[in-house]
């Protein structure tokens, strides 16, 4: 049985991506490496590792989703950290409010909070 263990996002530059994810999104860089940042959420989860590389994002990819306490205060963390809003903040249906936003790189994150907070 497989299970989620980290998810892998190409960024051109660890420079300009590793504050959208440390700092705007609040992920703890864990190790770092020439050419790759190993990222860990503060309570335990799926790992993320950035990894220097030429990046090709597509709106056909997979996107990873983060669980946030505030999907407003985070959209403005990470556009303020250079991320483009593509969807807004709204609530959902399935009881989240959801964002989505691109990194710096052109990858699509979803940010999602659960409703019932």
């Amino acid at each position: 049985m497989a299970s989620m263990r980290r998810v892998i996002i190409s960024v051109r530059s660890l420079e300009r991506s590793l504050p959208f994810y440390t700092d705007a999104m609040g992920l703890l860089l864990k190790e770092r490496a020439p050419r790759l940042a190993h990222l860990t959420p503060p309570g335990g989860g799926t790992e993320v590792l950035l990894h220097e590389r030429p990046s090709n994002p597509s709106l056909a990819g997979v996107t990873p989703g983060f669980l946030v306490e505030d999907v407003d205060s985070a959209v403005a963390a990470m556009t303020d950290a250079g991320g483009e809003l593509v969807d807004a903040p709204a609530d959902q249906e399935w009881g989240e409010r959801t964002a989505v936003v691109r990194d710096p790189d052109g990858h699509l994150v979803v940010v999602a909070s659960d409703l019932a907070r």
